[in-house]
């Protein structure tokens, strides 16, 4: 049997839809489901990677984890506007209400759900939002505050400190905080924010501490013949270059900047906890607590389960009944 010649018309048209597939599978790759002001143009591959900024690590509370970060971060996307968040009834009854906000994983600004191209979630914005409709609505009478993490990056870390302890400030709803298998470091850090710590009997907590790491491959490039050139602007614009020996003067640099924000870490612990400064800091040493110790050093105040939380709530709000919300952005 002879061979048909291939038809150039449709195998254009294959080779186009496959193409279209493939430029809307990269667009909802790049893009995810993020709220921006601005779209973003499509990022262009450099013929050669220039480095601009610290490149390979991020300012870290973490605990058993080590984040990297190459190039710059932010969030990307098509303008549009925030969607209203839709309340769903967890439990209870009651015209009370009780808003369960959720804080789950790695803190950092970004985070993505469902592999790598899963969609991307603005975690800082998220609590910003629900923590904006707890206050609002005059119903909700205080916070529980889900935390099972163990730990993030700094900024983002703070930044969430900073919106529940706004939270307080400004609506005196109390906020409970219930750990789950993991409340450590940056997760710790946000904990603090709250009127009341309740642990679980196997909760891993503390770890009060920041890090910053990288890796160092001078020696073994020098091993194969391999070079570092580095065009720079200033002799400390490559902190830690991954390619040329270690420089003691980017060590103090990065070393003073991990303990001023570790000075800040510890001073919150104090201020949040009826502890004083100097006990925080014997406390702080990076370490992680079980449940116990933790509650022996009165890093928490006390240990259960939910409903423990719950009763703690409703002490502390002076609620006879109140149904338990969460919050979820329409899809």
């Amino acid at each position: 049997m002879s061979e048909q010649p291939p038809n150039p018309t449709h195998e254009s048209a294959h080779q186009q839809t496959q193409a279209q597939a493939d430029a809307a599978a990269y667009h909802a790759y790049y893009y995810g489901q993020q709220t921006q002001q601005a779209a973003r143009p499509s990022p262009q591959r450099p013929n050669f990677p220039l480095l601009i900024g610290l490149a390979f690590m991020v300012l870290t509370f973490g605990f058993c984890m080590m984040l990297s970060s190459f190039g710059g971060g932010g969030a990307s996307g098509v303008a549009s506007g925030p969607k209203k968040l839709n309340e769903v009834l967890v439990s209870g009854e009651g015209e009370d209400k009780i808003a369960l906000i959720e804080l789950k994983g790695v803190i950092a600004e970004q985070q993505t759900s469902g592999g790598i191209l899963g969609a991307s979630v603005n975690l800082v914005e998220r609590m910003e939002r629900e923590f904006a409709a707890a206050a609002a609505d005059e119903k909700v009478k205080a916070v529980l505050l889900r935390i099972d993490s163990p730990g993030g990056t700094v900024s983002a870390s703070d930044q969430i400190w900073h919106t529940v302890s706004e939270f307080r400030r400004t609506t005196n709803k109390p906020v409970i905080v219930h750990m789950g298998g993991t409340c450590a470091s940056g997760g710790y850090y946000i904990a603090v924010a709250c009127d009341a710590l309740i642990c679980e009997p196997t909760t891993i907590t503390g770890s009060i501490g920041v890090i910053l790491s990288t890796l160092n491959f001078a020696d073994l490039l020098k091993k194969y013949g391999v070079a570092d050139v580095t065009i720079k602007s200033g002799a400390n614009k490559d902190l830690l270059n991954s390619t040329a020996p270690p420089n003691a003067e980017h060590r103090e640099i990065l070393q003073a900047m991990v303990d001023e924000t570790h000075s800040r870490f510890v001073e919150l612990v104090a201020k949040g906890r009826p502890i004083d400064l100097p006990t925080a800091q014997k406390l702080a040493d990076g370490r992680i607590y079980t449940a116990k110790q933790a509650l022996e050093h009165q890093l928490v105040d006390g240990i259960g389960y939910r409903e423990d939380a719950l009763a703690e709530i409703r002490k502390r709000a002076k609620l006879a009944k109140a149904k338990l919300i969460r919050y979820r952005t329409p899809v």
